[in-house]
């Protein structure tokens, strides 16, 4: 899953609810939920600071590292445990609280999956780094994070195509390869935490219909 909105969820659910939380709710008296929401909040904060310095600064990719002692967080137990909460206090619950207990179990989700999948994030972060690309009119390398400016100021139609197929060649040679191997492991835990599939997941999470959103973009256009 895609760190930013896996921070808006983790955050949301969190903060959110801690400021509407009745005294008496039974989110804050459960022991067990509220080490797992401190302890997830803590690592977000971490991995928000990596994604800045990694993306703003070119610092090398280790988010597979945060997650090291963070292990016991993000367990199909923890997600069935909410699941029962769910089930059996759901009834004492604002509807707030089920929204943000619903974001939490669908970060816990995520993250499982995320969890095993973190080094494919480093491999693709740390390739799109190292990759470098020749243009014919520069001279040397060009790093391929640098070909996406390049492009929007190039007024040059022949130019910009040169550019384009520039970041073609190493999306097929360098990230297309990473990324298929993510998506295969990505549908195979999908499936292990009951989804038939990650598009399915990632509907959920996401709160969208594919189905709807492909129709409704249909008859915009």
């Amino acid at each position: 899953m895609k760190k930013s909105l896996l921070s808006l969820l983790i955050v949301f659910s969190v903060s959110v609810s801690s400021l509407c939380l009745s005294a008496e709710s039974a989110l804050t008296s459960d022991a067990r939920l509220n080490a797992m929401r401190a302890e997830a909040q803590a690592l977000v904060l971490v991995q928000s600071v990596l994604s800045w310095y990694v993306r703003t600064q070119g610092e090398e990719s280790i988010f597979e590292q945060t997650y090291k002692g963070h292990e016991g967080l993000f367990t199909k137990e923890n997600i069935l445990y909410i699941d029962n909460f769910l089930k059996q206090h759901g009834g004492k619950l604002t509807d707030d609280e089920k929204l943000s207990l619903k974001f939490f179990r669908d970060y816990l989700v995520g993250e499982y999956i995320g969890l095993d999948t973190a080094h494919f994030d480093d491999e693709i972060n740390n390739a799109e780094a190292n990759a470098r690309v020749k243009i014919d009119w520069i001279e040397g390398e060009i790093a391929y994070r640098d070909l996406s400016g390049l492009l929007d100021n190039e007024k040059d139609p022949d130019k910009r195509k040169a550019i384009q197929a520039a970041i073609a060649s190493v999306w097929e040679k360098t990230l297309n390869p990473i990324h298929e191997r993510l998506e295969q492991r990505q549908q195979e835990l999908s499936k292990e935490v009951g989804y038939p599939n990650y598009v399915a997941l990632s509907e959920e999470v996401r709160m969208v219909s594919l189905k709807d959103l492909i129709k409704f973009s249909q008859d915009y256009i």
